[in-house]
């Protein structure tokens, strides 16, 4: 027994066939035929080949019918698990799932299919990941912090690969170290205050792949003054609002690099934006009542009224 494939036929639709009979090794009789159709009678998909893609990725599959594939009619494809690898109606295949399954494409005028194997691995996370404690720091001019950091990326012998540190802008960070699983950052002296860098920790996985992770290094900018607004600020109960206040620091050119933090029974800190001159804290009333609230920033600290009504 044996399988048809479109490339068996000619561009007439002719097969052309030869059958042997053997006792042992010896020739017995050998004899030639050729068949014709005119209808198609077999098909492929992707040559016969497989399909290997990573998770994510998309790649296009061919689908023939032969002989006389202009006659086969539409082509139907389908994935026997969807949630492995997808395949659409014109034959684009997408990495769902790490996994493997099959995919088909059948004619239902012509009553021809053919299947092949799909593959889906699991793509950057088989490459393993760089997992730092922290993706930004503050550092003064001069000094210097240590960050922790986790990888599970591999070498080519199963080892923990190596990490590596760079950094975008030297006028922020002079130095920079790993050692085993942390990094030391060292802050240029001259670093222009609220200035920032990236650093970027990076590691070559078995594959070849460089697996990264960013980390957002900027110099000090100490608050040197708050000046509250000139209105108090109103809000509802279970409501939210914002309040903007000035904001002095030791460079004016850059937004001020300290924590925000507030003290108050009548409103919470539901989050705050640092901008250039000014900080805007969102406030929710929790009790109504009138209160002169406390608002610091790093060493620095005002009073502001708020009503809950």
């Amino acid at each position: 027994p044996f399988s048809l494939k479109p490339g068996d036929f000619s561009s007439l639709g002719v097969l052309d066939l030869k059958f042997c009979a053997e006792d042992g090794d010896e020739l017995v009789s050998r004899m030639y035929t050729r068949f014709a159709s005119s209808v198609p009678v077999c098909a492929a998909l992707n040559g016969g080949k497989g399909v290997k893609i990573a998770k994510g990725s998309k790649v296009q599959v061919k689908a023939e019918a032969a002989p006389w594939n202009g006659i086969a009619g539409e082509a139907v494809f389908y994935s026997d698990n969807p949630s492995i690898a997808a395949i659409d109606s014109k034959g684009n295949v997408t990495g769902i799932g790490a996994g493997k399954t099959n995919l088909h494409v059948y004619y239902p005028s012509a009553g021809v299919s053919a299947s092949v194997s799909a593959e889906v691995t699991g793509g950057t996370e088989k490459e393993g990941s760089i997992m730092p404690d922290k993706t930004s720091v503050v550092i003064a001019p001069g000094k210097s912090a240590n960050i922790k950091f986790k990888t599970t990326v591999k070498d080519s012998s199963g080892k923990t690969a190596a990490v590596k540190a760079s950094v975008s802008d030297k006028k922020v960070v002079s130095k920079v170290s790993v050692s085993g699983n942390k990094v030391k950052i060292t802050a240029a002296k001259k670093a222009a205050r609220g200035a920032s860098a990236t650093l970027t920790l990076k590691a070559s996985s078995a594959s070849g792949k460089a697996v990264s992770a960013k980390i957002k290094v900027t110099a000090e900018n100490r608050t040197t003054k708050i000046i509250p607004p000139k209105k108090s600020l109103s809000l509802k109960k279970g409501k939210t609002a914002k309040l903007t206040l000035k904001v002095s620091a030791q460079n004016n050119k850059k937004p001020a690099t300290d924590l925000i933090k507030i003290k108050s029974k009548q409103v919470a800190l539901t989050g705050y934006t640092v901008k250039k001159g000014k900080v805007v804290l969102k406030l929710k009333g929790k009790k109504k009542g009138t209160e002169k609230i406390t608002v610091q920033s790093g060493k620095k600290k005002v009073k502001v009224k708020v009503v809950v009504k």
